[in-house]
């Protein structure tokens, strides 16, 4: 799991259903399987911190127990 992977590097307050936010932010219309595989699987620390620094300015993070909440 994407999830366990950033945990590895540091990052232990990634929750997968924000990466699955993340991932399906990118996606638009009608998308394929592998496409979903890929995106997830391919989804790197610096987008998925720079997507939640998006989301935490826009005031869009979900939980109000977020650590990114500004």
């Amino acid at each position: 799991m994407k999830a366990d992977d950033f945990h590895l590097l540091g990052y232990e307050e990634v929750e997968p259903a924000e990466i699955w936010e993340c991932v399906n932010s990118s996606l638009k219309g009608q998308v394929r399987l592998h496409d979903v595989v890929a995106g997830v699987l391919g989804l790197q620390v610096g987008k998925f911190m720079n997507w939640m620094t998006m989301q935490a300015y826009r005031g869009t993070l979900t939980g109000d127990d977020s650590p990114f909440k500004l």
